[in-house]
């Protein structure tokens, strides 16, 4: 089994351990307090689709196109942390004209906006934060691959 140093630049695992080849990323999870209200904010702001809650802790996985959305419910979640200790968060990429029309819903909403919008990259980015202050990034256009 491969040791799991990362600091100071050396390898994650033993040398001629093989790869793990990943064929792409099931899902990305984000923890918030109260996990109907993480739900409303993503399906209502975003329009992504619930396709399940389960479990306990209390979770639920929602539809952004062919790429998952976990929420996983923490009790007491001390949200305000990834503010300033954290640059983790997710992105959603947006067309242009989406993307106008964001910055101006958000500008008549009570979503916080914490960063841009701005130029990046060959387009725009700005951050906001949802109820429980995990960092989202829009951008326009997407990351070329």
């Amino acid at each position: 089994m491969g040791e799991a140093h990362v600091a100071g630049g050396k390898s994650a695992v033993k040398p001629n351990a093989g790869m793990i080849k990943a064929q792409g990323i099931d899902h990305v999870s984000l923890s918030v307090a109260d996990l109907d209200q993480g739900i409303k904010f993503y399906t209502e702001l975003f329009g992504l689709k619930l396709l399940r809650k389960f479990g306990d802790p209390r979770q639920a996985y929602l539809a952004c196109g062919r790429n998952l959305l976990g929420l996983v419910e923490v009790k007491d979640y001390p949200g305000l942390l990834n503010i300033s200790k954290s640059r983790a968060h997710i992105s959603f990429f947006l067309s242009k004209s989406e993307f106008q029309r964001a910055v101006t819903l958000l500008k008549e909403s009570d979503v916080r906006v914490i960063y841009g919008p701005e130029r990046s990259r060959d387009g725009k980015r700005m951050i906001l934060l949802d109820p429980d202050e995990n960092k989202i990034e829009l951008t326009s256009p997407r990351t070329k691959m």
